[in-house]
């Protein structure tokens, strides 16, 4: 007599637990490396639920080690659907294949995350190609073309067509074209990334606040914007990073230095900053794990 009704109710518990058990399995965690900083970025579902923000190691090997002690100490490991990695640098055949600013080559960092979480899947893309995602992804923007600019270490450009990183354009450098500003012929990134506007202004973007100051960088930003918005015709430019916070200050300068270049018979993009520029990589992050997720399903 007894059996049946501990039958009955341990039935619906473990119910419970496999349920509870299945939605811990949605768990992405993303982790953007920047040439500077790196931030960790944990998702359950669609919702960004723990961040963590280290300083960028340069040696890759320290690098390693202290993304596995992170990891080890603040996740559990066997909840992660996937891990998406973004890279400031090119990207080839899931390899780290050239990442100038922090002077990493022909690195194989699946390998590494393979020999502690071997059935876990691991995914890697340029860190501008994940903020692009990113950008259009919360702006709900699924058809079109779509051109994303971050100011960091250096430059970083990325370009989304039609909801997804363009294949073609994914390894596109624009920050190191050549252009001008003002006396000075430089690449863009010598003459508006995010450590070069540090060593003039004595602090990052994003700490300016003289309109000044902010206006001249708007300047320096647009100086990129004149040759890409003519060869890429975008139908939105996202500003990420430390751009986009010079965008909100500067933003009727920026449109009016490039109104006054770009030529009336090329459409005119919408010109935005993203919903928040220092996380846009990680939803880019998290959405391409989804939707590499689907693919291979």
């Amino acid at each position: 007599m007894p059996t049946s009704p501990i039958i009955i109710t341990l039935c619906p518990l473990k119910f419970y637990l496999f349920y509870l058990m299945l939605s811990y399995l949605y768990m992405i965690l993303t982790i953007d490396t920047g040439g500077t900083k790196t931030l960790f970025g944990l998702y359950d579902k669609d919702t960004l639920i723990s961040t963590i923000k280290i300083k960028t190691p340069k040696d890759y090997n320290d690098y390693l080690k202290t993304v596995k002690d992170i990891m080890l100490n603040n996740y559990d490991l066997f909840s992660l659907e996937a891990i998406s990695i973004a890279i400031p640098g090119i990207i080839k055949n899931g390899k780290i294949n050239y990442c100038g600013r922090l002077k990493w080559h022909d690195k194989d960092i699946k390998a590494f995350f393979a020999e502690f979480l071997p059935n876990t899947p691991v995914f890697l893309e340029n860190d501008a190609s994940l903020g692009a995602l990113g950008a259009t992804r919360e702006d709900d923007f699924k058809k079109g073309k779509a051109l994303y600019i971050t100011l960091s270490t250096g430059i970083g450009t990325g370009f989304i067509l039609n909801n997804k990183i363009d294949p073609i354009s994914k390894s596109l450098e624009g920050g190191m074209m050549v252009v001008q500003y003002k006396d000075k012929v430089d690449q863009w990134q010598a003459i508006a990334s995010g450590s070069t506007i540090s060593n003039i202004y004595g602090e990052i973007a994003s700490k300016i606040s003289d309109e000044t100051s902010l206006k001249e960088i708007a300047l320096r930003i647009t100086v990129g914007l004149r040759v890409l918005i003519p060869l890429l015709s975008p139908d939105k430019v996202y500003f990420g990073g430390g751009a986009g916070i010079v965008f909100n200050h500067a933003k009727e300068q920026v449109l009016k230095e490039l109104k006054d270049y770009i030529p009336d018979r090329i459409t005119f993009p919408e010109i935005k900053t993203t919903k928040d520029p220092e996380l846009v990589v990680l939803r880019g992050c998290y959405e391409y794990a989804k939707d590499r997720l689907n693919r291979e399903a």
